[in-house]
């Protein structure tokens, strides 16, 4: 499997199998697309699904080749259409306990080990004044296995 789609699989369960979450949607399921669902107008319409949440992953080029560490941020948009951004900001609030800091391994085994740090985190505006988004961008840095196998065999 893809290592940026390894990474996004872990993430979309992490993210759609918590409870408290899920809570937080009218319907009780944690609505989450991957990149390109954003520019869908269509699941911002009045009576549409909402909040919503987009998440993607941009690796940067340079990689540390002593230590065969990869680095990017992994971005997760909160959008949603109410009155207030109070349930947006619960969204926020409930995402950044469930990433800040964390550490996982993805169930394929591509990944010796990956790490998300602290977001920065902006409101971005939006034309409808019943539209809210938030943006988390969080710090990323992964091992490959094949890439740390690569650097092993080399010393």
């Amino acid at each position: 499997m893809d290592t940026v789609r390894a990474l996004l699989d872990h993430l979309h369960t992490r993210l759609t199998g918590d409870a408290p979450l899920a809570a937080l949607f009218p319907d009780g399921t944690v609505h989450l697309f991957p990149d390109w669902a954003e520019q869908d107008a269509d699941v911002l319409r009045p009576g549409a699904y909402t909040p919503y949440l987009v998440h993607e992953i941009d690796l940067d080029n340079a990689q540390d080749e002593a230590w065969a560490l990869t680095t990017g941020t992994y971005m997760v948009n909160i959008w949603d259409r109410a009155a207030n951004q109070d349930r947006a900001l619960a969204v926020r609030a409930r995402v950044r306990t469930l990433l800040v800091n964390y550490g996982f391994r993805t169930n394929g085994g591509e990944l010796v080990a990956a790490r998300l740090g602290a977001p920065s985190d902006q409101a971005i505006p939006d034309t409808d004044p019943d539209v809210w988004r938030r943006e988390l961008v969080f710090p990323l840095r992964f091992f490959d296995v094949a890439e740390v196998t690569a650097v092993n065999a080399r010393t």
